[in-house]
């Protein structure tokens, strides 16, 4: 539904403060072997601001459309691991966010119970994207998550996630936080979150709000 991140307090002590918005980010999966799902996502509106005190400058409009795979490596009970390898369609963002090449990843998640009510999981995550200069830098992302039922329709979790900055010569950020589940009915739920970051070069808050759910089979 929405994604904030914001940095008032830059790597380089600029005096700029960086905002990210996300609204709409729609996520779309179907199943077409009983191992393999195909995934489409699609930034719906997107804007990045930056801004000094005396000046502001904005980059908004449509985002990317993506392209993932699902592939369900290994399975049993409540625990799992798989591998979405994904791909950016570049021509489908509004000219101001375009990037110049065409950015792909992957990503494996796993899936495990801890015992008792809690449970965890993760991902690892790598992607090549533009770096604006005509060439790509490699992104590194480790997350782990846990959590557990509080009520038989509210749940909560904590989140630990960090990753490489290439452009700043490959530091760490990192960002911890959590958030609380709601499971409006038996296929939907709601999901609030934040994280905070805990490096120098991670944002200082991301906020988040996400709506989720499935459709019955046919």
């Amino acid at each position: 539904v929405v994604n904030i991140a914001y940095d008032r307090h830059t790597p380089w002590r600029d005096g700029v403060h960086y905002r990210s918005t996300y609204l709409g980010y729609v996520q779309l999966t179907t199943g077409v072997l009983p191992n393999l799902d195909v995934q489409l996502g699609l930034d719906s509106w997107r804007e990045e601001r930056a801004s000094d005190g005396v000046t502001t400058t904005r980059a908004r409009g449509m985002g990317e459309l993506y392209l993932r795979a699902k592939w369900q490596v290994w399975q049993k009970d409540e625990a799992g691991v798989a591998l979405l390898p994904y791909v950016a369609l570049r021509g489908t963002a509004h000219e101001s966010l375009r990037p110049a090449r065409t950015q792909f990843g992957v990503v494996a998640p796993w899936a495990a119970p801890l015992g008792g009510t809690w449970w965890s999981g993760g991902q690892v995550q790598v992607d090549w994207l533009d770096d604006g200069a005509g060439g790509r830098e490699e992104w590194f992302t480790v997350t782990v998550v846990a959590g557990r039922p509080l009520t038989e329709k509210i749940g909560c979790y904590f989140e630990a996630m960090t990753y490489a900055a290439p452009d700043l010569e490959r530091r760490w950020a990192t960002l911890l936080g959590g958030g609380v589940t709601w499971q409006v009915s038996e296929r939907f739920y709601w999901d609030l979150g934040c994280m905070f970051g805990c490096s120098r070069i991670a944002p200082d808050i991301s906020p988040v709000l996400r709506f989720g759910g499935s459709l019955p089979k046919r």
